[in-house]
């Protein structure tokens, strides 16, 4: 996010000119993911949308400390752009309006979800198990890899069930707009003492391209002498 999507100018733009940054160091944070150390000139890797969510957690707030939106994960510059434009298009129906704040930012929610294409019943629908275990499961995007559209592959997308891949960062956004939704103007502090309410407890991480040809060498090194031992 630092080296791709915050340094993107229009990004730039929007956030000195709408709202007042900060950021939360979550190291040795129970909820948080993990992350490779990595070369200080090394590029940055291939990352799908939604990958490191216990990492990487926008998180949108009144001067009062009251959530109003959230997109967990990576975020592409185009991504975090319709994020963040969205947020000020909330506060400003809030600052409209201010005695119906919380309707106000339920009723957005909702209706972005419509917009998406999500339908009535997932959205009203409570987060069960299946769908813990969905966003919980082993997803390549959480390592930084982009998969494939099943198009790519000649097949006709069916429903959200038709890739599992993508299903999973289909319900990472329904989860988190349902999170606010559900949730609104949730003091920071009251998330605070939960945030797996909205990352979960499955431990994600991103390693960049020097950490996993670092790790790669030393699995191989590792195969290697497990090999030699075995001849022996």
């Amino acid at each position: 996010m630092r080296t791709v999507s915050f340094s993107d100018a229009r990004v730039q733009k929007k956030l000195n000119d709408k709202f007042v940054c900060c950021y939360t160091n979550t190291k040795g944070d129970p909820s948080a993911g993990a992350s490779f150390s990595h070369s200080p000139d090394d590029e940055p890797g291939p990352c799908g949308r939604g990958a490191g969510r216990q990492n990487v957690q926008v998180i949108c707030i009144t001067p009062e400390g009251e959530i109003f939106h959230v997109a967990t994960g990576f975020l592409d510059p185009k991504a975090l752009l319709e994020e963040l434009e969205f947020a000020c298009q909330v506060f400003d129906s809030m600052q409209q309006n201010p005695k119906n704040c919380k309707q106000i930012v339920a009723d957005a929610h909702e209706k972005r979800l419509r917009q998406l294409g999500f339908k009535r019943n997932e959205i009203a629908a409570a987060d069960n198990q299946m769908t813990d275990l969905l966003l919980s499961g082993c997803n390549p995007q959480d390592i930084g890899i982009n998969m494939p559209k099943p198009q790519d592959f000649g097949m006709k997308l069916q429903g959200p069930g038709a890739s599992f891949f993508q299903d999973v960062t289909r319900q990472r956004i329904l989860k988190d707009n349902k999170f606010a939704m559900n949730n609104p103007l949730m003091h920071k502090k009251e998330f605070e003492k939960n945030p797996q309410s909205l990352v979960g407890h499955h431990k994600s991480f991103f390693g960049s391209n020097s950490a996993f040809n670092g790790v790669s060498e030393m699995m191989n090194s590792q195969m290697n002498v497990s090999r030699s031992t075995r001849r022996r």
